[in-house]
């Protein structure tokens, strides 16, 4: 028996209908503004142990080098901060960092002066590091030199002048804080991303006094929308546009004008392109707002769905015409266009196996119904649900779409006979079980995509044994495991002359059954089987085995069948009281046989009469 994973498609025809009740609005979301934020004028603020910990080292991170880390202290031997880069030559090439929170001057003294920064770059090449990894001593070969601040041009030429002379210019590097902020925001977005979006809200917050722009991002696109700021912002400037429409009799004119129409009607959405744009015209509010992004006329116009904002907590009902009645609960829908003549219902946005959608016709009074599942991952509640409303759909009758806040229909239609297909009956009769199942045990099921005879046999097999309790069969000869007092007692018995098929064999056990996954305890049970014996032979091969392993506490034995003969097993938790109380009775008369020494309670199987219980049948 196999079930589809993806979603299975069913739709229906047109029918009579009433209008739909209008649903209620849905409140809007208020969004929180960022507060936390890296710009440019952050980073030339930031003293130098700050910028070093915040920005520099997730920069040179970011930029590949390896080992990067702060030095600290006296010994720092003008390296800041020290890492190194693989080189297919040297096998490794180590920088240093020389930092600075200040502008770098031209003059002759002073921590930001050019002739500090000559010395802390004579003192980082002139002095080892230690490697952070093997303790090695390590020396530079390159030089980064930057500040969050400038560089001033004579500084620099000053520096260029030693450098050279010094035979080291051609290992530095200058970073000033422009060119340090362009780094920052190439290799680390994720750093002024929250000030480029925060500044963006402003922008579009500020725009206008009584309306914002809201912006979205997705694919390719930037959607704007226009969103008031007060309540009465319409009132006090109403925020539309007048547009001309102008649709010549081409073939291009004649299809633009038709889905224009279809937009009016049903509310689906239109693109109306600027080549039958006539006329545009912002009102004052919008002029502010839109005019630098549109100019005179937009290239395009796109008008969206027609939406009824809200969600309508409903439920699906099916009345069918052979009396059968199937609802499904918890739905939530919205109108997702709406037009002159036309309102479409749906519950897409909903994580729910059944996906609606109800599109109601007014002039003609008609529905039309699509219904789309998915039962991967649902529950067996669920999917039992859904065959059902699809079993009472095929029969034809009565379809209601009703509110479930005030009760009221929104929409209800006639469906005709064999306008849908019936679901499988086995699967129905399966999901039932599991149903029952679920229910009696409280563990939730779910019923995978493809499902095997032995998963369905397991299912029947845990379902009759809750249901009644009982479960029957017939018995072939049996090993079983015998304690020593208990072969002993009935060896005497058989020496006695005792009828051993009157003889009667009792064991508990716990059984639980795998379903599709899911082990469901079935509980204690005692199985009880009348009318084994022990063959001459295989009695006096036990007694001798008794006599020669005086230590032995346990022996194996086989114990033989009449033909047909009955085994009985009883489950404690699922018996129906009175024979739950005689099974009760029966295993304290047995208890007290054993402890006074005489019992006809021998031993306990290693073979189950019953096939073991695994992910399948008896």
């Amino acid at each position: 028996m196999a079930r589809g994973k993806g979603r299975r498609k069913k739709s229906g025809g047109s029918a009579k209908s009433r209008q739909p009740l209008p649903p209620d609005p849905a409140p809007a979301l208020a969004a929180s503004p960022f507060t936390t934020r890296l710009t440019r004028e952050a980073l030339g603020a930031m003293r130098e142990d700050q910028l070093q910990a915040d920005v520099l080292i997730p920069l040179f991170k970011a930029m590949g080098f390896r080992d990067v880390f702060r030095t600290h202290g006296s010994g720092e031997q003008g390296q800041d901060i020290v890492m190194w880069r693989p080189d297919d030559v040297r096998g490794r090439i180590n920088f240093a960092a020389v930092v600075k929170a200040t502008k770098i001057t031209g003059r002759a003294d002073g921590r930001g002066s050019a002739a500090n920064v000559f010395f802390q770059i004579r003192q980082a090449f002139g002095h080892e590091y230690q490697d952070p990894t093997t303790l090695a001593p390590l020396r530079i070969h390159r030089c980064l030199v930057l500040t969050n601040q400038a560089i001033l041009p004579q500084s620099l030429e000053s520096l260029k002048n030693a450098l050279d002379h010094s035979a080291l210019l051609h290992a530095i590097d200058f970073f000033d804080g422009d060119r340090l902020w362009e780094h920052v925001r190439r290799l680390l977005p994720h750093r002024v991303l929250l000030d480029n979006l925060l500044s963006a809200h402003e922008t579009l917050r500020g725009a206008s006094e009584y309306y914002e722009l809201t912006a979205k991002t997705g694919g390719d696109a930037i959607e704007l929308a226009v969103r008031p700021k007060q309540p009465d912002a319409a009132r006090i400037a109403p925020a539309g546009f007048n547009v001309k429409l102008d649709f010549p009799p081409t073939d291009e004119g004649k299809a633009a004008l038709e889905a224009f129409k279809r937009h009016v009607a049903t509310g689906a959405p239109v693109m109306v392109h600027k080549e039958f744009i006539s006329a545009f015209e912002l009102s004052p509010a919008l002029q502010e707002l839109l005019e630098p992004i549109v100019g005179d006329a937009p290239d395009s116009l796109e008008l969206g769905a027609r939406q009824i904002p809200g969600d309508i907590p409903a439920t699906v009902e099916v009345e069918g015409n052979n009396g059968e009645r199937a609802v499904l609960g918890g739905l939530v829908f919205r109108v997702t266009a709406v037009g002159t003549e036309q309102a479409t219902f749906d519950n897409a946005h909903q994580e729910a196996p059944w996906c609606f959608t109800i599109i109601l016709n007014v002039p003609d009074q008609s529905m039309t119904l699509r219904l789309e599942v998915n039962y991967e991952g649902a529950n067996v509640r669920q999917e039992l649900d859904g065959l059902l409303l699809q079993r009472a759909l095929a029969s034809g009758g009565t379809f209601t779409l009703r509110r479930m806040d005030t009760g009221l229909p929104i929409a209800a239609a006639m469906v005709p006979q064999g306008a849908w297909s019936p679901p499988p009956p086995p699967l129905v009769a399966l999901l039932e079980r599991l149903v029952f199942i679920q229910e009696k045990t409280g563990i939730p099921l779910r019923v995978s995509a493809s499902i095997s005879e032995r998963q369905v046999e397991a299912v029947y097999y845990a379902a009759e044994r809750i249901a009644t309790g009982v479960a029957h069969g017939t018995t072939q000869d049996t090993r079983m495991e015998f304690k020593r007092d208990g072969l002993r007692i009935l060896l005497e018995e058989i020496e006695d002359g005792e009828d051993a098929d009157k003889g009667q064999f009792m064991w508990r056990q716990s059984e639980t059954v795998m379903i599709f996954g899911t082990p469901v305890p079935l509980g204690e049970s005692i199985t009880v089987i009348r009318g084994l014996y022990l063959e001459p032979a295989e009695a006096a091969r036990l007694r001798a085995a008794m006599d020669e392993n005086p230590e032995a506490t346990e022996f194996s034995g086989v114990l033989s069948s009449p033909p047909n003969n009955k085994i009985v097993r009883r489950y404690l938790k699922w018996l129906p009281g009175p024979e739950g109380d005689e099974l009760r009775r029966e295993i304290a008369v047995a208890d007290s046989k054993l402890a006074s020494g005489k019992s006809n309670t021998n031993g306990e199987s290693t073979e189950n009469p019953e096939a073991k219980q695994g992910d399948g049948a008896p």
